[in-house]
């Protein structure tokens, strides 16, 4: 069943009310009395006999008529209690068939109504019903209407009791026995709740009920609300005191009254009641909608009241029912938290709204904020956020939400830094949280909820405007501000944003050291990643893409949006993500002797950086992943230093012992090893560095070197006997085998370890082959992969590439 879901259970429309353009209805018998601070508006009449009422997720109001079908009626909303009927539709208006079911399944039969007989076989609608079902209560009699309360879920039912009734001999039936509320239990208990003791319990029906008025009832002593027996009394089975074993209902209200429906307020702070009214009684009784107020611990009156039930909206003159009357059966509430009720003597649906202002609001926006299982907290943080309340309860999904809204206002104008004061230290975890529980959608993932709740953020705060200010990079920094600022990077491509690059001389040191001096891989078994080093590379190139006047501020200005750096497009997690079909990528580079000075210079000298020669400055890749038992090209001198398809295993760092050996484009020969000191065995260079400067080139071996997004690395002697480390996964280690007699190798499957080959074009069509590997979570966050590709020209010669070193490796 529907509840209200709206931030109040009401609505504050007395304006609305008295401004209504809409021509009041008439109603069939005498209006209702309404209480005061509340309104009630007649909205839809000619209705046959409307039973129960419901709305569906597009806020049509479905009404059963009795022995008619089901209607859909739509309204003209102005607000408040100002609503017009608009359309009113059959959904359902077949008498002719006759629906009938068991507890396995549903059955529809046709049906003559001129000769009551069913004309045919029938046909199963739904089946499979049976299940764990159980019986939670016993010794109830007619429960009509039964709700959750939804601060603890526990279940609440109004019973019609017994009329006509008798107790030794003596018609008591006037104002006994009371109509009830009872507490059945939970279906599921609040944590640290034991199960109640009422589920599965008997309440005593047949042979005990409840007293509204006791002293009409002879020889009998207790109370409002206490159970006494009826019939002839006997000293044994049926007695006073053989109620006492039966669970009492929770509040009684008066004899006949006919309850039929209950419906909380999503605040659990309120349970209204219909009352169908009484046939049985001299004075009529019921007739009218009421409320009973509740708190954390049940209703707020006591099981002996006479007064819980606060009557709302009311026949004025009872002395007239029923004919004169209207009669409420059922009620709804719709999406702005009003109130409809059906009244099936009079054909009509009527809505009540609440009047009053201020201290309604502030009474029942206190239970909502309260209520530890009010749906309240949760459908604020789904309308905003994504993931993140699994599991929680309400009051720690509403701690979640309201510290998410005060970071995403930035109130405390927190300032980044480093990332280790208190401040920052919050606002990091969450901003963590809001970047793991990121949930896009593949065809709109620019659109997911958290995404545009970062990109709010980085508006209103400094995250992004101060990444590697030159204060900052004097002082221990936090990872965790790092590695979010890598997450966040696609704000600082953002033209629109008027982007800022910091601390660009030193980006460019970084970016050119040698992988001895800055690996990329840190950590025991090299599985962590440098992230300041990934920060300066995106710096280096968020400097020369988004400052005016730069290389490749205009190229970058010229790309379409969608070829703009984007965010993630899947919900981050561990493992190997396939990459993508389409992609430009671009490399820079610097002449030998300006990367020497470089890195050995300080401060370093300013060098402007080259880049690729295609005429379109940005290369393409086209990228198909293949089976993972396809082996790619992948020569083994690579595969010794960079371990691609084993890594991480022994790190190819912990080997490089000669800083100048180790350029940016990985070149070997096929002898597997190299000779730094012998210029002839030197290795030739790619295409592009040889339309560089092609005679000192040829004459002294490679006088330029790439940086930033290729890696390349000359094997150092240390390890130019050794076995590529090429072990496959086909079995797992013995336990029994010591530690010193197992090669230090760790082989990844099809979840860690993807092979994948591509094309390309730089000036001319280019080919390549790699791997995609996973690595585990960095500052708690899952989804990095670590990217090797190998790129030539030519794959028929392939070998002959390897031989004379025109390869490149961008890792």
């Amino acid at each position: 069943m529907l509840r209200n879901h709206s931030v109040l259970a009401f609505v504050a429309a007395a304006a609305a009310q008295s401004a209504c353009p809409v021509s009041s209805l008439t109603a069939s018998v005498p209006a209702p009395s309404v209480a005061p601070g509340f309104e009630a508006r007649l909205i839809a009449t000619n209705l046959t006999k409307p039973r129960g009422i419901q709305f569906d997720q597009n806020g049509r109001l479905l009404v059963v008529e009795q022995n008619s079908g089901v209607v859909a009626l739509t309204f003209d909303d102005l607000g408040g209690s100002c609503l017009a009927e608009k359309t009113r539709s059959a959904v359902i208006n077949d008498t002719s068939t006759l629906y009938v079911s068991s507890s396995q399944a549903v059955f529809s039969f046709p049906y003559d109504e001129s000769t009551g007989q069913v004309t045919g076989a029938n046909q199963t609608l739904v089946d499979g019903m049976e299940g764990t079902d159980e019986s939670l209560e016993k010794g109830l009699r007619n429960e009509v209407g039964i709700d959750e309360e939804p601060c603890d879920g526990g279940l609440y039912s109004v019973e019609n009791s017994a009329d006509e009734v008798t107790r030794n001999g003596e018609d008591i039936h006037e104002n006994n026995p009371a109509e009830k509320m009872n507490f059945l239990g939970w279906l599921n208990p609040p944590a640290g709740t034991a199960q109640s003791s009422n589920q599965a319990s008997n309440f005593g029906y047949p042979q005990c009920f409840a007293a509204w008025e006791p002293s009409s009832i002879p020889s009998f002593s207790g109370e409002v609300g206490v159970q006494f027996a009826i019939g002839t009394l006997d000293n044994g089975n049926n007695s006073d005191t053989s109620c006492e074993q039966y669970t009492p209902p929770r509040l009684v209200f008066q004899a006949h009254m006919a309850p039929l429906d209950i419906k909380f307020n999503s605040q659990g702070s309120e349970a209204w009641i219909t009352f169908h009214g009484s046939w049985d009684r001299t004075m009529p009784s019921g007739y009218k909608v009421g409320a009973v107020q509740f708190d954390r611990n049940g209703p707020l009156a006591s099981s002996n009241s006479t007064t819980a039930l606060v009557d709302v909206v009311a026949n004025q003159d009872n002395s007239n029912c029923p004919d004169e009357c209207f009669r409420p059966v059922a009620m709804a509430w719709d999406n702005q938290g009003r109130l409809y009720f059906s009244s099936d003597a009079t054909g009509e649906i009527y809505v009540i709204t609440r009047a009053d202002s201020y201290p309604a609001t502030s009474r029942y926006l206190h239970n909502a904020i309260a209520c530890d299982r009010s749906p309240l907290w949760r459908m604020l943080f789904a309308q905003q956020f994504d993931g993140g309340i699994l599991g929680l309860s309400s009051n720690q999904v509403r701690s979640q939400y309201q510290a998410l809204k005060e970071l995403l206002s930035n109130k405390s104008n927190t300032k980044f830094t480093t990332g280790v004061s208190s401040p920052e230290k919050a606002s990091l975890v969450l901003l963590r949280n809001l970047i793991i529980d990121n949930a896009p959608r593949f065809s709109e993932p620019t659109k997911a909820k958290n995404l545009q709740a970062l990109r709010q953020f980085c508006k209103v705060s400094d995250l992004m405007d101060n990444v590697l200010e030159p204060k900052n990079l004097h002082h221990k920094r936090r990872p965790l501000l790092t590695a979010v600022q890598i997450l966040l990077s696609f704000v600082s491509f953002d033209l629109s944003t008027n982007p800022r690059t910091f601390s660009f001389p030193q980006s460019q040191v970084k970016v050119y050291a040698t992988p001895y001096r800055k690996p990329i891989f840190l950590g025991q078994n090299r599985s962590q990643i440098d992230l300041m080093w990934v920060l300066h590379v995106i710096n280096f190139f968020k400097h020369y893409f988004t400052t005016p006047h730069t290389a490749l501020e205009d190229v970058y200005t010229d790309l379409t949006r969608a070829e703009h750096v984007q965010p993630w497009s899947h919900k981050l997690k561990s493992g190997v993500t396939p990459l993508s079909y389409g992609w430009k990528g671009i490399y820079a580079y610097l002449m030998q002797n300006e990367v020497d000075s470089l890195r050995d210079k300080d401060p370093p000298e300013d060098f402007e950086d080259r880049w690729c020669d295609s005429d379109d400055v940005f290369q393409s890749l086209k990228v198909q992943m293949i089976a993972n038992d396809h082996d790619p090209a992948w020569p083994d001198c690579f595969e010794r230093h960079l371990h691609a398809r084993n890594h991480p295993s022994v790190s190819f760092m912990e080997s490089v012992k000669d800083d100048r050996s180790n350029h940016c484009h990985y070149q070997c020969r096929d002898s597997g090893h190299l000779d730094s000191k012998n210029p002839q065995a030197r290795p030739k260079t790619t295409r592009a560095q040889l339309k560089q400067n092609p005679k000192a080139v040829l004459d002294n071996g490679p006088e330029n070197s790439d940086a930033a997004i290729s890696l390349r690395l000359d094997q150092p002697a240390a390890s130019r006997n050794k076995a590529p480390c090429l072990t496959p996964c086909t079995s797992t280690p013995s336990t029994s085998t010591s530690a010193k007699s197992q090669p230090h190798t760790h082989c990844f499957d099809a979840k860690t370890l993807h092979p994948f080959v591509a094309t390309g074009s730089d000036e001319e069509p280019f080919f390549a082959s790699g791997f995609v590997s996973s690595l585990p979570a960095q500052q708690g966050i899952p989804g990095w992969q670590r990217f090797t590709m190998m790129k030539y020209f030519a794959p028929e010669d392939l070998d002959d590439f390897v031989r004379d070193g025109a390869l490149s490796v961008h890792e």
